[in-house]
């Protein structure tokens, strides 16, 4: 999962815009809008995402991300690559 996430981050561009944020108790819901690069395609996608972020003692304690990976996939096609082979990484 390191090796996917180190090269996912020197292959993929990206720019989050939080736009509203909801907080219940010790809870917080980031609700935004992401654009992105893949860099060996030059394709862009843009997508909405949610992070659910726990906080405790004024730092986070847990970050997970809500979103729809079907666009940054579909950007990453290149050539013979076939969805099944894609699949094998991402999770869609």
């Amino acid at each position: 999962m390191a090796y996917l996430l180190e090269t996912a981050a020197r292959s993929i561009e990206t720019s989050t815009e939080p736009r509203e944020f909801i907080a219940q108790g010790d809870r917080v819901l980031a609700v935004g809008f992401a654009t992105g690069r893949i860099k060996a395609t030059n394709k862009t996608f843009e997508e909405d995402s949610v992070f659910a972020i726990t906080v405790r003692c004024a730092k986070p304690t847990s970050i997970r991300k809500y979103a729809s990976s079907a666009l940054p996939i579909s950007a990453l096609r290149v050539g013979t690559m076939s969805r099944n082979m894609l699949q094998t990484c991402f999770s869609f």
